[in-house]
């Protein structure tokens, strides 16, 4: 996550004395604290969300299966990289092998890519849902999803092999200390500090446009297409069933609700780029050294973890569907089963596209949206 990890992202040749100064102990111990609580959390969020998923057959839709591989990154990137943060900060130094660097440092990469991509996948199946249904009921939805799924996940190894190339542990000696650092990216040491190579200044560029800029800008788009659709739907609500304005109204939540998580990531992840290209482009050792600069680096920091938490936390609030599952399994509720129809198919993601006569209410069998059609379903199971 940074370019050079020991306990923190900062550390210069000169302020070795100084950095662990007592209000700056004070502020590790606070964000080593919360670390360890992200990664709790994530652990116990991340894990329930993705054996939602696995465990329940009728949770297999296309958003849900997208969202459980988002889980599977966050958790996975929270039990390698909260343990070896954690250690980093007890030990003062980086006390693991060349080997573990270079799969500490590429792993952020990969659970980031995994993010932003599904993301985006979940930005366009909400837009062929809600502005091409059509086009969505003509192929195998669910069993291209998982292809699309494995794609995602193969483009973001891809993109984090870079940086396990470039990770380097290198031990130097100061003032009669031994140090260990582990550098994500190359740097030049010199007497005022470390200085960003132009090795580094490259990957962080593409790594920000590839990873945060362009597909934000892509999921910026899809919105716009489907608040016009859903603009010109509303206006002709009145004419249609009422069956079709529950049926818009349920697509408005889920896209709501994708929405939500977009934002989520990139209130966590822009303070994370902005920090690193200021390093990389405006480096200072007189900034760099500051409390202030210490408290951006830091924070910035603990919001790419606090992301790896808060999407379940987000889907409990936006999902009753997911209340009821994550109720289930931390504390053992039963959750209520529907006799002419399977409870999972009542959820947030319960939207079938179709055209602009189709209700939820005659349907045989299942869409492509993994939707269940069946026997009158209360309006209420529609909700989240």
């Amino acid at each position: 996550m940074a370019s050079l990890t020991t306990a923190f992202p900062n550390f210069t040749w000169n302020n070795s004395i100084d950095y662990h100064a007592e209000r700056v102990d004070a502020y590790e111990a606070v964000a080593m604290a919360l670390v360890l609580l992200f990664g709790l959390m994530g652990v116990i969020g991340n894990g329930i969300l993705v054996c939602i998923v696995l465990l329940n057959p009728d949770m297999r839709s296309v958003p849900n299966i997208l969202i459980a591989s988002l889980g599977l990154g966050d958790f996975f990137v929270v039990i390698t990289s909260v343990p070896f943060t954690f250690v980093s900060y007890l030990y003062n130094i980086y006390p693991f092998s060349s080997a573990v660097c270079k799969f500490a440092n590429a792993v952020p990469i990969v659970s980031h890519g995994v993010s932003v991509f599904t993301l985006s996948a979940l930005s366009y199946d909400r837009y062929t849902a809600i502005v091409r249904p059509m086009q969505r009921r003509k192929s195998n939805a669910v069993r291209r999803t998982y292809a699309v799924a494995v794609t995602i996940w193969a483009l973001s190894v891809t993109l984090g092999i870079p940086t396990a190339i470039l990770a380097k542990r290198d031990v130097f000696h100061f003032q009669g200390f031994e140090i260990a650092i582990c550098y994500a990216l190359p740097v030049n040491l010199t007497l005022e500090g470390a200085v960003p190579t132009t090795a580094a200044k490259v990957h962080e560029v593409v790594r920000c446009l590839i990873m945060f800029v362009i597909p934000l800008a892509i999921i910026t788009m899809y919105y716009m297409l489907i608040a016009m659709q859903l603009i010109q739907s509303s206006k002709a609500i009145p004419c249609e069933g009422h069956g079709d304005s529950r049926q818009l109204r349920a697509r408005r939540r889920l896209a709501r609700t994708v929405l939500v998580l977009v934002v989520i990531f990139a209130i966590c992840w822009i303070p994370h780029f902005v920090y690193r290209l200021w390093f990389q482009f405006a480096f200072s050792v007189e900034v760099f050294d500051s409390l202030g600069m210490f408290i951006l680096s830091t924070g910035s920091f603990l919001l790419t973890y606090a992301n790896s938490c808060i999407n379940p936390i987000a889907l409990c609030f936006l999902s009753k569907t997911y209340r009821r599952y994550f109720a289930r399994y931390l504390c053992c509720i039963r959750v209520r089963k529907l006799s002419h129809v399977r409870v999972a198919r009542t959820n947030m993601y319960q939207m079938t596209p179709g055209t602009p006569t189709s209700t939820i209410y005659n349907y045989n069998k299942r869409s492509g949206d993994g939707s269940l059609r069946g026997s009158s379903v209360e309006t209420k199971t529609c909700t989240v």
